[in-house]
Parts: C-alpha cells; structure tokens; sequence
C-alpha cells in the first residue's frame, strides 16, 4: 500500500523489516524470504537503486529456484522482474535470457 501511495522509502522499511521477521521464522532460505525479496526489489527498482534491486531479485530467484518446482509462477515472476532491472542496468543480454526462461513458464502453465 505504501508503494501504492507513493511513499517509496517508507515501503523500502517496511520490506526490509518484513525480510528480517521472516528470515527469524522461516529461516533465510525459504521461499517466503524470496517473497519479500522480490518485493523489496521492485520497490528498489522504483527508487532508482538498481544494484541493490539485482541484488535482491538475484537471491530471490535463487531461493524460488531451490524451493519451488522449476515451472512455478513465482520462478515467472522473479524472472521477469531482474530482467527488467538489468535491462535498466544495460545487461540486455541478460535480460533477454530471463525474460524469455519466464515466457516459457508461463507458456507451459496454460
């Protein structure tokens, strides 16, 4: 909601104190810890600070990757999302390449 009303850094505090509650109950690899990293990285991407959204979308499709099943919408998702933020960043080769590994789940998921 507070991404919604535009209120950027309070949404970043707010992620990022939901991520340090859920690495105390889950554990830093389970993928509700992916869940709340993904979010954290769009609301970084939103705020222009692209290396630490890559950095947290990054471990987040790391978590999912371990976690889920390979074609899992989530997997999708965090695909699409650290595509964006290195095609922001001028990695479009990389880009590419996740975009198109999450074309292909979404492709087998109908």
């Amino acid at each position: 909601m507070l991404q919604k009303l535009g209120r950027l850094d309070d949404a970043r505090a707010a992620q990022v104190r939901a991520l340090v509650i859920k690495k105390t109950i889950y554990g830093r690899d389970h993928y509700e810890v992916a869940a709340t990293l993904t979010n954290l990285g769009i609301v970084l991407n939103r705020l222009g600070r692209l290396d630490e959204a890559r950095g947290a979308e990054e471990r987040a499709l790391r978590i999912f990757d371990r976690t889920l099943p390979a074609n899992h919408p989530h997997i999708a998702q965090a695909c699409g999302n650290l595509a964006a933020t290195l095609e922001a960043l001028g990695e479009g080769k990389r880009a590419a390449e996740l975009q198109a590994r999450a074309a292909a789940i979404r492709a087998a998921g109908r």
